[in-house]
């Protein structure tokens, strides 16, 4: 499975061209976390031929879409993900999660293919794998102001651990 630098990148291999906007695809990464790594991103339609970015990272499926000042954005946590399938009768991609639903993608068949693939592989690795990295979704700066108080001993060695292992949920 190829990781891609940025989500141009992988917007050209998904689908060859770019002969969408950039902005949407500049939009669409600043939704990436800095520790995310991409699998795929694609040039996709969401319902109502909103034109919009569909991506898969190591931790997350994310559509972001906007056009005239609307926006759309959902996201599902690739370990939450319960069901990826393909409806013929409006011929778009549904992935299921526990709490949410990204529906109504319209892909071309080799797409729908590499992303079916590769959800099922990242959902395999992350069943096998332990978790060993901070989550995306921690406070870094708090982390840093944290660090920043016991250098300049305002708060004890103690005091540090027991914020730090709060922050980061352990």
């Amino acid at each position: 499975m190829k990781i891609y630098s940025n989500m141009y990148e992988a917007v050209q291999a998904s689908d060859g061209t770019l002969l969408f906007r950039k902005g949407i695809i500049k939009k669409a990464e600043s939704h990436l976390f800095d520790s995310e790594r991409i699998y795929f991103s694609g040039l996709v339609a969401f319902r109502e031929n909103l034109m919009g970015v569909l991506t898969i990272t190591n931790n997350r499926v994310y559509g972001y879409a906007s056009v005239l000042g609307d926006s759309y954005y959902q996201e599902i946590p690739i370990t939450d993900i319960r069901n990826v399938s393909f409806s013929k009768l409006d011929k778009s991609l549904h992935i299921n999660g526990s709490l949410c639903t990204i529906d109504g993608i319209v892909v071309s068949r080799t797409s729908l293919s590499t992303i079916q693939d590769t959800i099922h592989e990242l959902q395999n690795m992350s069943i096998n794998e332990k978790p060993n990295s901070v989550s995306p979704r921690v406070d870094i700066q708090a982390l840093k102001d944290l660090k920043e108080l016991l250098d300049n001993d305002i708060i004890t060695t103690d005091e540090f651990e027991a914020k730090k292992k709060q922050i980061l949920g352990l």
